[in-house]
């Protein structure tokens, strides 16, 4: 999730696309009123952020360190919990 664009193979040859795990920019914005209010956070947004800030930014290098780090024990937890 740290690339803002991957390579993929399409019918047209290898191309770069946007990356929808790092960024996805909400095909209808605003949304419905009814989806999310507009006057809170996550009805204000163009698109999606990854650990914001105070305004709304996405830090990157913070969420990346965190995943990093307690990325292994979130998929134990995952893997090991019962079924």
């Amino acid at each position: 999730m740290t690339w803002p664009s991957v390579r993929i193979t399409t019918p047209r040859g290898v191309e770069n696309v946007t990356n929808p795990l790092f960024q996805y920019k909400f095909l209808k914005f605003p949304e419905p009123a009814d989806w999310f209010p507009r006057d809170t956070f996550l009805g204000s947004l163009p698109n999606t952020v990854r650990y914001p800030d105070q305004n709304n930014k996405s830090q990157n290098a913070l969420i990346n360190e965190v995943l990093a780090t307690d990325g292994f024990f979130l998929a134990q937890d995952v893997v090991g919990s019962p079924a």
